[in-house]
């Protein structure tokens, strides 16, 4: 089941983003959402296993950061998640959605360009350890769902 974040569910989903994403993190901040985001976890057996955080400003999308358990992976749910953010993100009047990954990330880079998204460029060193990000656009509305081409 995908659901609006919880203020229950931040120690959960904190644990989920120190151990997929890295870095250090605080519970506290999961408790409070900044304007204009939207923050969804799947849940199965009480347990969160996926979270997905996104914002929409004027026409457009933002997935900001998307992670799933890794014992629950391979099994759907980051398709499920992405394909949720998606469809709220239309419905609230994007046109499209834009996203960052690392660049040596493939397993992520296939999940997305899988569901329609576009490499549209490269940040150079973005991120704090030096790796580039490939930079992703996928336009949004119409009958295509994600997984599908639009």
């Amino acid at each position: 089941m995908i659901r609006p974040l919880q203020p229950g569910d931040a120690p959960a989903v904190n644990a989920l983003l120190v151990e997929t994403l890295g870095g250090r993190r605080d519970p506290a901040a999961l408790r409070e959402s900044p304007p204009l985001t939207t923050r969804r976890v799947f849940v199965e057996g009480g347990r969160a296993l996926g979270f997905s955080e996104y914002r929409v400003i004027a026409d457009e999308a933002e997935l900001c950061e998307l992670a799933v358990h890794p014992a629950a992976r391979r099994r759907g749910i980051a398709r499920r998640l992405l394909a949720d953010l998606c469809a709220d993100a239309a419905a609230r009047g994007a046109a499209s959605i834009v996203l960052e990954v690392r660049a040596g990330n493939t397993p992520a880079r296939g999940l997305y360009a899988a569901a329609g998204f576009e490499a549209i460029g490269t940040r150079r060193r973005y991120y704090a350890d030096g790796e580039d990000a490939a930079l992703y656009r996928r336009p949004l509305g119409s009958a295509a769902q994600p997984g599908e081409r639009p």
